[in-house]
């Protein structure tokens, strides 16, 4: 077993989030509408998926 009790994550793949979390970070900020998801719902999920797929190719390794 890789994960002790009560473990979510593994230890090392904590070292990645900080990192993880502001590749993310980059790519969303540039999404305008993104403020404008107030609901985590079915059509919230549409939204973001279509803000997304405008993505500039710059970040075409997030969108994917």
């Amino acid at each position: 077993m890789l994960l002790e009790k009560g473990q979510k994550i593994l230890a090392q793949a904590k070292f990645f989030l900080l990192d993880v979390a502001d590749w993310l970070e980059k790519a969303l900020s540039s999404l305008a509408g993104l403020d404008a998801l107030q609901h985590s719902d079915l059509l919230a999920a549409e939204a973001l998926l279509r803000l997304v797929q405008r993505l500039s190719p710059t970040y075409a390794e997030q969108r994917e």
